[in-house]
């Protein structure tokens, strides 16, 4: 993501988190809340926000690597919190600190 852009990458979509806390459809509505509270935190002149969902290649992520080895290729962190702590990750989002909010098993 360009600098200063407010996203968020997962493998697994908020969704099927809240289908087992809530059920079919109260997950499908506490998502559609989530994904409003989080429009709603973002910075002025924020235009979008969505969940994005990605399957890892060995071979896009071996490139990473080689790249970050070459110094070409950063991601600075800023938190890096558990997931029963995503949601520090995403008031770190919220109050714009520098780095990338990680969020982690």
């Amino acid at each position: 993501m360009r600098e200063g852009a407010t996203g968020h990458a997962t493998t697994v979509h908020p969704l099927l988190q809240n289908f087992d806390e809530y059920g079919w459809v109260g997950g499908a509505w506490r998502t559609m809340l989530d994904k409003r509270e989080m429009r709603a935190a973002l910075p002025k002149g924020t235009r979008a926000y969505a969940w994005v969902l990605f399957r890892p290649e060995t071979e896009a992520l071996s490139e990473m690597t080689r790249l970050v080895e070459l110094g070409r290729l950063s991601l600075p962190i800023g938190i890096r919190a558990p997931l029963r702590d995503a949601r520090d990750a995403f008031d770190h989002m919220r109050r714009r600190l520098p780095g990338r909010a990680l969020i982690v098993p």
